[in-house]
């Protein structure tokens, strides 16, 4: 009679179990109002799992327009970006992209990385690299991300484009309240283009706030928010935003940005406090602009190069190099700038490239010690160039050191 109860039990509980529907991640119905929760790693691998389900880009994929809300640290760690880029055949050619296409809320959680030179068995190489391969038209905010992203450098398209959060953001894009404590390192610093918080903006608009890295970045290019930002679709923005990472680069070094490219392009209200260290165009805010306007931005970390004194680069302690109608107004730079030639407390040099207007510098500080061989100035290194650029209320009260054309404004006019 007890073994009959028994069974009883067993096939009623079963039977229930079994009327019960799979639910998707952790709960919720993927709206606005009640989101997909992510509990754990498992949780973020289903959501990669749905999107390579998706067709690709340009189709719409899984996440489009759906929810998702973090409700825990996760600290088991993510060891491959979530909806890959892949590629196939000779490289670099671009076959697949799968980007996600909703919005993340990470309410102030923790997601852990430990991504090594990701090469997929079944999609090949991965060249975008993030906690997200690349977003379209996606939102992003409140989240903090750990760990690390590492490239052995024997696989050189395997992370063209590199970010904590995004290795690539297109068409749309807004990134708020994010910070990342993770170390992306390229064995070879002849290679990547990597970004604290994001790689590549490029056919994009959007806006970054309110974004902090403390990672350690060391690669080819280098922006301590954002590598590359290119406004071929409309304007874009980056607010409020701060750098304390060490970036250690060999090819366009910027605290903030690499390289801004657009009419559109504002960084407002930036700092960096890390150092720099780099051999082509550096600079404390960016490395270089074609054109964009940075306003109220400050750099307290040093900045230094590493070639001899054949270099004809720039290193600014804001930008290394302006061209086109690039204005760089009320910054400041408190960092020693140690460069070799056309080095400037504010910016390094300009190019001749007057489209749109020529660039300007505006009512703007160096406190820094700027050091150079050739062509130094406490608020430009170089203007021979472009004779048509503009220095207006500028102030400098920092020590200036070289050999030729050094001058308390400007080295060489």
């Amino acid at each position: 009679m007890q073994k009959i109860i028994v069974t009883a039990i067993l096939f009623v509980f079963g039977a229930n179990l079994l009327a019960q529907p799979t639910q998707p991640f952790g709960g919720g119905l993927g709206t606005e109002t009640e989101p997909y929760e992510i509990y754990n790693v498992w949780h973020l691998e289903e959501l990669n799992d749905s999107i390579m389900s998706s067709e690709p880009y340009p189709s719409d994929n899984w996440s489009k327009g759906k929810y998702f809300v973090l409700m825990d640290d996760i600290l088991y760690s993510l060891t491959a970006p979530i909806g890959f880029s892949t590629i196939s055949g000779p490289v670099p050619l671009r076959t697949q992209l799968y980007p996600f296409q909703g919005d993340f809320d990470g309410q102030g959680f923790i997601i852990n990385l430990a991504i090594n030179n990701y090469i997929d068995e079944i999609y090949g190489i991965q060249p975008e690299c993030g906690l997200f391969s690349m977003t379209s038209n996606a939102k992003i905010s409140n989240l903090i991300l750990d760990g690390y992203i590492y490239d052995d450098g024997f696989h050189p398209y395997t992370y063209e484009r590199t970010g904590s959060i995004v290795g690539w953001a297109r068409d749309t894009f807004e990134i708020y309240n994010c910070t990342s404590y993770v170390d992306i390192i390229m064995a070879s610093l002849k290679i990547g283009a990597i970004g604290g918080i994001v790689g590549d903006c490029y056919y994009a608009t959007g806006k970054i706030e309110n974004c902090i890295n403390y990672g350690n970045l060391s690669a080819g290019r280098i922006g301590g928010i954002v590598c590359h930002l290119a406004s071929v679709s409309g304007p874009y923005e980056i607010s409020n935003c701060i750098n304390y990472g060490t970036l250690n680069g060999s090819n366009g070094v910027g605290g903030i940005v690499a390289s801004a490219e657009g009419t559109g392009a504002t960084i407002i209200d930036c700092i960096n406090c890390g150092e720099i260290i780099d051999q082509t165009w550096t600079g404390g805010i960016a490395g270089s602009t074609y054109p964009a306007h940075i306003l109220n931005c400050i750099n307290i970390g040093k900045i230094s190069k590493t070639i001899d004194e054949r270099d004809h680069y720039t290193t600014g302690g804001i930008v290394g190099s302006i061209a086109r109608a690039s204005i760089i107004s009320k910054c400041m730079n408190i960092g020693d700038v140690v460069g070799i030639n056309n080095t400037g407390g504010i910016v390094g040099g300009s190019g001749s490239d007057n489209w749109g207007g020529p660039p300007s510098i505006i009512e703007c500080i160096n406190y820094g010690y700027v050091k150079g061989i050739n062509n130094i100035g406490g608020i430009l290194g170089d203007s021979s160039q472009n004779d048509s650029l503009t220095i207006e209320g500028c102030v400098n009260t920092g020590v200036i050191e070289g050999y030729d054309n050094v001058g308390s404004i400007v080295g060489n006019e």
